[in-house]
C-alpha cells in the first residue's frame, strides 16, 4: 500500500558463492524502515562489501504513486553490515 511503511525486500546470504553446491543463510528482510518508504529493487552487494539499494520515500502519505509526488524523495539505502542497518542518500 502507497501509504505505508510496510513494503518488504528480504534477502538471504551464502558465505561461499562460488562452493559446488552452495549454502544459502536464513531469509531476513532487509530494514529501512522509514515511513511511506518503497524498495524500489533487491540490494546489491558492492565490490567493497556495502550494500546498496534504490528507494523511494516520503515524509507524508502519498497524494500519487512513485515519482509523481512533490513530497516524495528519491535515493539509495547503503549498508555497511549486511543490510542490518541503513545510511540515506537522498535525491530531492
Amino acid at each position: 500500500m502507497k501509504d505505508s511503511n510496510q513494503h518488504g525486500v528480504y534477502a538471504r546470504v551464502c558465505d561461499k558463492p562460488d562452493a559446488v553446491s552452495p549454502v544459502w543463510g536464513e531469509e531476513f528482510r532487509v530494514g529501512f524502515d522509514r515511513p511511506f518508504c518503497f524498495r524500489t529493487n533487491k540490494p546489491i552487494v558492492l565490490s567493497t562489501g556495502e550494500w546498496i539499494m534504490p528507494v523511494t520515500h516520503a515524509f507524508h502519505p502519498l497524494a500519487g504513486w512513485a515519482g509523481f509526488d512533490p513530497g516524495q524523495v528519491q535515493g539509495v539505502g547503503i549498508s555497511a553490515d549486511e543490510g542490518k542497518t541503513w545510511a540515506a542518500i537522498n535525491r530531492m
